[in-house]
């Protein structure tokens, strides 16, 4: 058995509820890994008169499962555009797309947005089948990505890590799809830029490295009344607090950056990620990540090559919402329609 025979088939599609699966056939999708990260089965709660009195020993003589569910560690991989849509889609809820060039019918852009808990209060449920080789294969359903995290150096692919946890986990024999052409995006090829109105500064040649964090912190409940076999499996998943953090590096060859700290600036930031050519649309695949209004509550100096560099944070207290503009949005632009995208499957 080997590391490298762990494969994951996911969808773009979502359930209609929790404990309704997705089609198999809508399971069409394949990743790469670059980390071995198996999903695992866990009983959070369980009876057990271990540490009952009376009983003349302190040894256990059952031990009975209340709860149950599926833990799905933190598995990277390289940003491309299909994991570009998997992860800010199951995070994030909300959906805009548009053309971004009614002369390319080819090219759409799909602006992800943190949905509204007031309205949408359980996050988005999806499906997911894993295969280890020739030892297992099984489906989890009821999947709820919790966060994802962009993570970006000069020298790598933009990688994308995720996490979360999943209802159901059932034996499996649906062929998993093959693996697809697929764009990666490089820090290399990126834009930056960070801005204090009214000035907009390209920082792009500064940049060192750079991450973020979107996090919607959905939380697992499990309430009585399930189906006869199902009682312990989680009924029903609850959006907790949203929110995104992060940090870039940059070089430190000016004072500007500093200059902002010290007096408080609220500042913008915009990274634009940018792939392959689409066919010969002369457009390319690109993730456009915004943060409309921040402020940077911390400094932090260090040092890469004998250069001084700068890191300028931002937590979820020092991202603020303007009321108006997003407070944080994910845009991906790629040749995939919203055919799939979060839609009801099956």
């Amino acid at each position: 058995m080997r590391g490298i025979d762990l494969q994951m088939a996911f969808s773009l599609n979502k359930q209609s509820a929790i404990g309704t699966a997705v089609d198999v056939s809508d399971v069409d999708r394949m990743l790469p890994y670059r980390t071995f990260a198996p999903a695992t089965q866990d009983f959070p709660d369980a009876l057990s008169d271990k540490d009952w009195y009376g009983k003349g020993n302190s040894f256990a003589s059952f031990w009975d499962p209340i709860t149950k569910r599926v833990t799905l560690a933190s598995r990277e991989y390289s940003l491309s555009h299909l994991s570009a849509l998997f992860a800010p889609a199951m995070v994030m809820g909300a959906l805009e797309t548009t053309n971004p060039n009614s002369a390319q019918g080819t090219v759409f852009a799909h602006k992800f947005t943190f949905q509204d808990p007031k309205t949408s209060p359980e996050p988005i449920y999806t499906t997911v089948i894993e295969k280890m080789g020739g030892i297992y294969q099984r489906a989890i359903s009821g999947v709820v990505v919790e966060q994802f995290t962009f993570n970006g150096v000069r020298t790598d692919h933009v990688t994308v890590a995720w996490q979360g946890w999943g209802r159901k986990m059932e034996t499996d024999a649906t062929s998993l799809p093959a693996l697809s052409a697929q764009s990666f995006f490089k820090t290399i090829l990126g834009t930056f830029k960070f801005s204090a109105a009214p000035a907009t500064t390209n920082i792009s040649t500064k940049i060192i490295s750079w991450n973020l964090t979107l996090n919607q912190n959905a939380t697992p409940w499990y309430m009585p009344g399930s189906a006869p076999g199902e009682e312990s499996l989680v009924t029903r998943g609850l959006i907790g607090k949203q929110g995104a953090s992060g940090q870039i590096v940059v070089l430190l060859g000016d004072a500007v950056q500093k200059a902002l700290f010290e007096a408080n600036t609220e500042c913008a930031l915009q990274i634009v990620l940018r792939g392959d050519q689409i066919g010969t649309t002369g457009m390319y695949y690109q993730v456009t990540i915004e943060i409309p209004h921040l402020k940077i509550p911390t400094e932090a100096f260090g040092e890469e090559q004998d250069q001084v560099t700068y890191t300028i944070p931002f937590t979820e207290q020092s991202i603020l919402y303007g009321g108006v503009d997003d407070y944080v949005s994910v845009t991906v632009q790629t040749d995939e329609d919203d055919s799939a995208l979060l839609e009801v499957s099956p």
